[in-house]
């Protein structure tokens, strides 16, 4: 067998590849078998377009004999030293020969490494790549590329909450588990300039350790999640090696690059991922210590908020643009519930194997109510590493047995079971389910027993749209909080937030954006107070206009943190002229008569 999918790049006519095989004497059981070699090509036609591969008279692939054949270049390589391509003679293995091959022009150590990078994150076998072009040579000529997360780990560019593993394991409905780990990155050390890596964010779906489909970090930043103070920086990748062809099929489109996000089985696996993700403690406060860090040097300007609620307490137009029909200082956004955000987690040395599985009273079963359509948690107490469940080595099975099986985390000793009843049940039914805990190594086996019944689901209030309507003409004016930082230049002048403590609304200036330095600079130096003033005050007025606007709308209750980053980004790029606007044009109005 060949590489198929390189097929299309080899030449432009006939794409040829030449493949040369041998299989090892200890697989074959055997040592009497030759090595078996074909050319592979493409054969244009109006009618009948077609691939074919050469064999010998006899109609079978030919043969070379089963001595050891030169096919690779040396082991070692030497930094600027070019090796030959066929050097080192193997026993077996199995060559392919791209002819005419449509390769970035450039040593494949460094553009195509990276490119192979974003879609071999955690390779089987380690993959060596050696340049041996001469019109390429290079002081690095030879790489290799193998479990890129592990490198991450070792070079600490993790999280200390994260070092040890969070993992999370989704039970889909076709019986099937899909474990899934998370990894938060410190903030970039990069020097600016230096690329990041691609595959550091967002969600990666990988089949033997390769990458088949991905989703970017607005997956965790929207409101399903909530995290999205660390979705910059913070990579899930599930792993799909054991499902089944049909699940495959179902979860990934036939180029193995997108979700097919239209299947049930796609929306119910984002469904269990988001809810474990949304609930697990360690994400909750990595996102929050996140916030605090980028916040951290942020204070408030109170002459300027004074100023500011004065102007609208002024003007009845901007007063009754911020949703009040009366004039009148502003008021902030009222608190909604932010739920309690967890502690920073202890340091936690787990074992190896587990040892016990329980609860806090020593029991190893529970009974609980978990409302129609809802979701009840019951967590176990254990001494097993975090990653127990979704590790590579002697990885952890938690199998279910019942009317039920539960998506599960587990972190710093603590296994949470996400219980959701079926969409069948009715109030009333008495559900039960059994989990047995076992490893490779013979741990265990443990034994959990999960008794549920089916309540009536808690039922929330439907506003009234002429209620919700009237609420908004009778409540004065209202803002987020306003707040500045002296940021980096290259950061955007005004970034929207929602604090994750109170989810109040917060708009932050950049005192040192590069938008304000050169308005600064086009003014006299005895304007600058007033250049920052208006820059600031300017830019929040334009983004509390637009947020209320986008509150009216569904996508705001659908995705708001999508909704605040493009407001930010709108309001970055009129930054160049909110000040010219209110200090030039003002002495341009045209004068009477």
């Amino acid at each position: 067998m060949g590489g198929t999918g390189v097929l299309p790049f080899c030449g432009e006519k006939r794409k040829i590849q030449l493949i040369v095989s041998r299989a090892p004497d200890d697989v074959v059981g055997t040592k009497g078998h030759e090595w078996a070699y074909t050319i592979i090509c493409f054969f244009p036609s109006a009618k009948d377009p077609s691939w074919r591969y050469m064999v010998g008279p006899d109609g079978q692939v030919l043969t070379a004999g089963s001595g050891p054949l030169k096919l690779v270049p040396l082991k070692a390589v030497k930094s600027g030293v070019i090796c030959k391509p066929l050097e080192r003679a193997v026993p077996s293995g199995t060559l392919v020969k791209m002819y005419d091959f449509k390769a970035p022009r450039s040593n494949v150590c460094g553009e195509l490494y990276k490119k192979l990078g974003e879609y071999l994150i955690q390779p089987a076998i380690p993959l060596r790549i050696i340049e041996c072009r001469k019109d390429y040579q290079a002081n690095v000529m030879g790489v290799t590329l193998w479990d890129r997360l592990g490198a991450l780990l070792k070079n600490n560019e993790l999280e200390d909450e994260c070092r040890d593993g969070i993992g999370v394991t989704v039970e889909l409905s076709t019986g099937e588990q899909v474990p899934a780990e998370v990894r938060v990155f410190r903030l970039s050390t990069k020097k600016k300039g230096e690329d990041v890596d691609e595959f550091r964010v967002g969600l990666r779906a990988l089949i033997n350790g390769q990458s088949h489909a991905k989703r970017g970090p607005e997956f965790v930043r929207a409101k399903g999640v909530g995290l999205e103070h660390i979705a910059g920086s913070m990579l899930v990748t599930l792993d799909c090696t054991r499902l089944c062809q049909q699940s495959r099929n179902d979860l990934f489109m036939a180029n193995r690059e997108t979700f097919r996000s239209e299947s049930a089985l796609c929306e119910e696996l984002f469904k269990e991922l988001k809810e474990q993700l949304r609930g697990h403690d360690a994400l909750k406060y990595l996102n929050h210590k996140r916030y605090e860090e980028k916040v951290k040097t942020a204070v408030d300007d109170e002459d300027g908020i004074k100023a500011m609620e004065d102007l609208l307490a002024e003007d009845p137009e901007l007063a009754e643009l911020f949703g009040g029909k009366e004039s009148g200082a502003t008021s902030s956004h009222a608190p909604t519930a932010g739920g309690s955000l967890p502690a920073k987690p202890e340091q936690f040395k787990g074992a190896q194997f587990p040892s016990f599985f329980r609860r806090a009273d020593g029991s190893t079963s529970v009974e609980m109510e978990v409302p129609r359509g809802g979701i009840a948690r019951v967590a176990f107490h254990t001494d097993v590493r975090n990653n127990y469940f979704t590790r590579k080595t002697n990885r952890g099975t938690c199998k279910f047995k019942g009317d039920f099986a539960p998506s599960h985390h587990l972190y710093n000793g603590r296994l949470t079971l996400a219980c959701r009843p079926p969409a069948t049940a009715v109030v009333g039914t008495q559900l039960a389910t059994e989990a047995t805990i076992t490893d490779p190594k013979g741990s265990g086996p443990f034994t959990l027993m999960l008794a549920a019944s089916v309540v009536a689901p808690k039922h929330k209030k439907q506003p009234d749209p002429r209620e919700k309507k009237e609420k908004k003409s009778k409540r004065g004016p209202s803002r987020p909080r306003i707040r500045e930082r002296d940021g980096d230049p290259t950061e955007p002048p005004i970034e929207i937030n929602r604090e994750p403590k109170t989810n109040l609304l917060e708009i932050i200036i950049n005192r040192k954006a590069a938008a304000l330095e050169h308005a600064k600079a086009k003014r006299p130096s005895a304007e600058e107070a007033a250049v920052e003033f208006v820059f600031k005050y300017g830019l929040a007025l334009l983004a509390m206009s637009m947020i209320d606007r986008a509150r009216e709308t569904e996508k705001w209750d659908e995705d708001e943190p999508d909704c605040r980053k493009e407001i930010g980004q709108t309001v970055s790029d009129l930054s160049r002229v909110i000040v010219p606007l209110c200090l030039n044009l003002p002495q341009k109005l045209p004068k009477a008569g």
